[in-house]
């Protein structure tokens, strides 16, 4: 009876019930933030790749794993979880106050059904750079509009990559700078008037860009880099089409005509 009333006297701690996040928790986070949304399939891929100290790395974690993941996220309400295209899996993304605790300025933003394939070709890209160059970092399109809102530059620029790839140069006596790629993925080709001045934008400017998409997107890509008025562009371009496998770094498509000329 006496060690019965010693336990019911101890002191209940001040956080119980409060949900604690992980490590993983806010790296994801902000991963999941800085892309706008992620789907089902590709949140399994990037919560693999934190194994939290597991004797194994998993490549994917198990949905069951991955579904509890989502549930605390959504009841601690930084996240919320649905279906936005009938017959794919449900897409996840940060509520105001799960952008708060990842500490991310910027505007709320719920996924758009419109927009969705798209993003998951982004996230896919993101995936796949990553795992490639660990080292190398990423700056999503929605992280470089916020930037651009909170300087007040959003007027001033013409094209907005889908991310901006930073590839870590060498080191040494004989080191380079960082590598800056530009990163276009596009699910259907663009029609001149709407691919030239994308193309236009990067002409002036000594990185590469890295386009993602179909074999249509690369005969459109082809056809405006032979415009005369690209002559002299200093962008070189790489092409990767997404439903093959590709080599990384993927191969040259187009040289520009920069005077630097980066080691593979």
């Amino acid at each position: 009876m006496w060690l019965l009333e010693r336990k019911l006297k101890r002191k209940v701690r001040s956080d119980k019930g409060i949900m604690r996040h992980t490590e993983r928790d806010l790296w994801a986070m902000r991963w999941v933030g800085e892309q706008a949304g992620v789907r089902f399939d590709h949140l399994r891929e990037l919560l693999g790749r934190y194994p939290q100290g597991e004797d194994s790395s998993p490549r994917t974690l198990s949905e069951n794993a991955t579904r509890q993941v989502i549930r605390r996220w959504c009841q601690q309400g930084y996240a919320r979880f649905e279906p936005v295209l009938a017959g794919e899996p449900g897409w996840l993304w940060l509520t105001k106050a799960g952008q708060r605790e990842a500490d991310l300025e910027m505007t709320y933003y719920k996924p758009a059904a419109a927009r969705v394939r798209h993003l998951h070709l982004v996230n896919w890209v993101r995936l796949s750079l990553e795992e490639e160059e660990p080292d190398a970092r990423w700056k999503s399109e929605r992280m470089i509009r916020a930037e651009m809102e909170k300087s007040r530059k959003s007027r001033k620029q013409k094209h907005v990559p889908d991310a901006w790839f930073f590839r870590p140069g060498t080191t040494g006596a004989g080191k380079t700078p960082v590598k800056t790629v530009a990163i276009e993925a596009e699910l259907t080709a663009k029609s001149r008037g709407e691919l030239f001045p994308i193309l236009q934008n990067y002409s002036g400017l000594d990185v590469e860009v890295w386009y993602y998409g179909t074999p249509r997107v690369k005969r459109a890509l082809l056809r405006d880099l032979a415009l005369p008025a690209l002559h002299g562009s200093r962008g070189r371009y790489r092409f990767i089409d997404f439903n093959e496998p590709w080599e990384y770094p993927p191969p040259l498509l187009y040289p520009g005509d920069s005077s630097s000329r980066w080691e593979e």
